[in-house]
């Protein structure tokens, strides 16, 4: 095409915006494919190949009457201000939605954060650790006037059936996104996959244009990094980000070394970041080397902990194995006699049936899991949780054992490794795991390990005899 038109590369690439010359890779070509791609997002949303089909008579029916009118809105930026909340103001309207006048905040962190989503502020970083209150900062507003609608994007099946739970116990109108059904709540569901689509960003765009739109939250916000190397949908959620609304991300886990990266991938410029200590003080913290085969010791110390400690309430407390692979969760569940939560063990319906059945049986403390079964699973009672082998990385231990103690109770986190384990030559691993390694040799405060990695160097601490559950590492007598 350069050499027909007889022009030159660079000025083929200057002057001619056209889908062809859009694969060369000068600089000015960058500009135009960046706004070619603008103008082919806007011919999507606006059904432009319907409209402007020159080979059938137009119908009057096929143009939307609303259209040109949310065109010009969103051409122009329009951006409705919302009402400014007060702490105090707040804190009285979650009392009412938790119907417990003595609701207080469960950090300081907590109260800035909400205070900061309720005050508009276009991109905010939130990171509290598990357990301290990330759900409240997308469930309040969705019961204050004027608070707009807020679509909550959530990575993990076992997120949905849990937080649906919490929002029906509290009376909370919802919906869950479908694009087969065109509706509006004050809180939307929907899925990393489906939030990629271009049915979903026409669904957002448009309430963005109409005014109704009050922000998009993405739960465990940590994963559009941790797992955008196989899960194509998280690298597609950059896609949302042209929408003009505040946009909200949480997670428990977010190194400092991540933090440069996660802005990158998420498109995110100067946000406003909140961040609190990760530290959970109610959590022992034990690792222990075991000979034998690790699943059957797994097993056995499960058995121990349910049928002869007078530390588990039989009542309600449960106990998670988490295992690294889909096999080694099937032969522990049989060992175990009991359910077993993997990727693939059913629609995500069956997979809510199956945590639902398991909560709910008192005879049944056990479940055997991977890491599918990690982040925003909220049953408070989890008292133990026990790792077979290795965990996968820092941040994914940081999750699972974080299911522990979510009422605020004593809990106990414990990683069985083999008597022969060792840690891969340090050059050979990454920055996370040789955090990883650090934490599991043992040659210092467990707690240390975790808070140096996960945390922001403010944060950093060791176990405090007065305020934690002191680990295996500091505490003076035998686990």
């Amino acid at each position: 095409m350069t050499s027909q038109r007889n022009h030159s590369t660079w000025t083929v690439n200057r002057a001619y915006a056209n889908q062809q010359n859009s694969s060369f890779g000068n600089v000015w070509d960058g500009l135009i494919r960046r706004n070619l791609r603008a103008s082919t997002l806007w011919k999507d949303f606006w059904d432009l190949d319907i409209l402007l089909d020159s080979t059938r008579k137009r119908k009057r029916g096929d143009l939307d009457p609303e259209g040109p009118r949310l065109l010009k809105r969103i051409a122009q930026g329009i951006y409705r201000p919302r009402r400014k909340w007060s702490s105090a103001a707040l804190l009285k309207e979650a009392r009412q939605l938790y119907h417990d006048e003595t609701l207080q905040w469960k950090s300081a962190m907590q109260e800035r954060a909400l205070v900061t989503v309720m005050s508009g502020t276009e991109q905010v970083i939130v990171v509290l650790g598990t357990g301290e209150g990330k759900s409240m900062l997308f469930m309040l507003p969705c019961v204050l006037p004027d608070a707009g609608i807020t679509i909550l994007i959530l990575p993990l099946i076992s997120l949905r059936g849990d937080l649906l739970r919490r929002v029906r116990e509290l009376a909370i109108d919802h919906w869950i996104w479908t694009p087969d059904e065109t509706r509006t709540a004050p809180l939307v569901f929907v899925s990393v996959e489906a939030a990629g689509t271009k049915a979903f960003r026409a669904y957002a765009y448009k309430l963005a244009a109409m005014g109704n739109l009050g922000r998009i939250v993405l739960d465990e916000a940590h994963f559009t990094v941790t797992a955008s190397e196989y899960r194509a949908a998280m690298v597609d959620l950059a896609l949302i980000r042209g929408i003009r609304t505040q946009f909200v991300y949480l997670t428990a886990t977010l190194p400092p070394t991540l933090q440069a990266q996660f802005e990158l991938q998420n498109n995110l410029v100067h946000p406003k970041n909140i961040r609190a200590s990760t530290n959970r003080p109610n959590l022992f913290y034990l690792v222990q080397r075991v000979p034998g085969r690790l699943l059957a010791e797994g097993a056995r110390r499960a058995r121990d902990a349910w049928e002869g400690s007078q530390l588990l309430d039989r009542a309600r407390d449960k106990i998670i194995l988490y295992v690294r692979t889909k096999d080694d969760a099937a032969v522990l569940a049989e060992l175990l006699c009991c359910s077993l939560y993997t990727a693939d063990v059913g629609t995500a319906e069956q997979k809510e049936e199956r945590l639902k059945t398991w909560l709910l049986s008192s005879d049944q403390p056990y479940i055997v899991a991977t890491s599918a079964l990690s982040a925003g699973f909220d049953y408070a009672h989890v008292r133990l949780v026990i790792h077979i082998d290795e965990p996968s990385s820092l941040v994914d231990f940081a999750q699972e054992s974080g299911r522990a103690g979510r009422d605020g109770k004593e809990a106990y986190s414990v990683v069985l490794l083999s008597d022969t384990w060792k840690p891969q030559a340090v050059v050979h691993t990454t920055v996370e795991r040789r955090a990883l390694h650090r934490y599991l040799l043992g040659l210092e405060c467990r707690r240390t390990c975790l808070s140096e990695y996960l945390d922001s160097e403010p944060h950093w601490r060791q176990c405090q005899a007065d305020t934690d559950v002191v680990c295996d590492i500091c505490s003076p007598g035998p686990a």
